[in-house]
């Protein structure tokens, strides 16, 4: 009864999640018109553009809580690998292509949030 009650007031966990992700919804659907003017090759052209900023090495952050991308950032070719490190409120990047492992800034206090902030590189080894 309590339950029905407060679902009538604030609504259903489904009716308040549909609420927050509606901005999205009408963000994305804005996009559309953009879309839909491109040829099927211009829209072949988006997908191998995005293919190759991923092999440059371009990370996306995406925050799940807004729900939105957040920001895009350079690490190094080949990116293939993440670590977070809580505690120090920093990220750690492996950079396959380029051999290094990129730092970044999690910390919202800080200006260089989602940032590369040092670069470890490693030397190549070539096989015998």
């Amino acid at each position: 009864m309590l339950g029905q009650i407060l679902a009538k007031v604030i609504g259903t966990q489904n009716e308040r999640e549909i609420k927050r992700l509606r901005p999205l919804v009408v963000e994305i659907g804005a996009l559309e018109p953009q879309i839909q003017a491109l040829t099927d090759e211009q829209l072949r052209g988006k997908t191998v553009e995005f293919r190759q900023r991923i092999a440059d090495g371009e990370i996306y952050v995406y925050d799940p809580s807004i729900p939105r991308l957040v920001k895009t950032f350079l690490v190094g070719r080949g990116p293939s690998g993440l670590v977070f490190d809580e505690p120090r409120k920093v990220a750690y990047v492996v950079g396959f292509g380029d051999n290094n492992i990129s730092v970044i800034d999690l910390d919202p206090a800080h200006e260089t949030q989602y940032h590369v902030v040092q670069r470890i590189g490693f030397p190549r080894v070539t096989p015998r």
